[in-house]
């Protein structure tokens, strides 16, 4: 493997790492339905050893969410609903 992709996968993982960070500590208040206070585990269930894994669905969480804002509320309410509901869609496939 060359220098260049090696570096590249460390930016990618270090990145994703970071997001893993941000999406099990994520403030209840960023997300509807989640109340003001306190804080939301998108990760729970991922163990905490499996880097890779909390990586890549912090990586699919932030992704989905920058979609979802891209669209107006009406078309995403119909299109997809309530992003809790899509976020636990995303993680079934991850925790099984």
């Amino acid at each position: 493997m060359s220098v260049e992709t090696q570096n590249m996968l460390e930016s990618t993982q270090k990145k994703g790492l970071a997001l893993a960070e941000k999406w099990s500590r994520l403030p209840g208040k960023t997300i509807s339905g989640y109340g003001s206070s306190g804080t939301v585990d998108f990760l729970q269930g991922i163990p905490e050893d499996d880097l890779y894994k909390r990586a890549c669905m912090a990586q699919l969480y932030e992704n989905t969410l920058h979609w979802l804002n891209s669209m107006e509320e009406s078309t995403r309410t119909l299109a997809v609903g309530s992003f809790e509901k899509f976020v636990s869609i995303l993680r079934a496939p991850l925790i099984a």
